[in-house]
């Protein structure tokens, strides 16, 4: 589901050399890996609080649009 996030960008550490790798927020969601492009490291995403923190936004958005719809 698209959410209105998706294109902000987050910064991603390598557990291996610690470069920070920018990746937007809707490749984020879609992907549960990634490569290091510093050291080659591949390792593992873990994304469930970020996908439950994106439907609580996207929760919010909707109920004030709705809200704003009614004034």
């Amino acid at each position: 589901m698209k959410s209105i996030l998706d294109d902000e960008e987050l910064n991603i550490p390598c557990p291996r050399c610690s470069k920070e790798t920018k990746k937007k927020i809707g490749w984020l969601k879609r992907n549960r890996e990634m490569t290091c492009s510093a050291c080659g490291e591949t390792f593992g995403l873990d994304t469930k609080e970020l996908r439950r923190e994106i439907a609580r936004v996207d929760r919010a958005i909707r109920d004030l649009e709705n809200t704003l719809k009614r004034l």
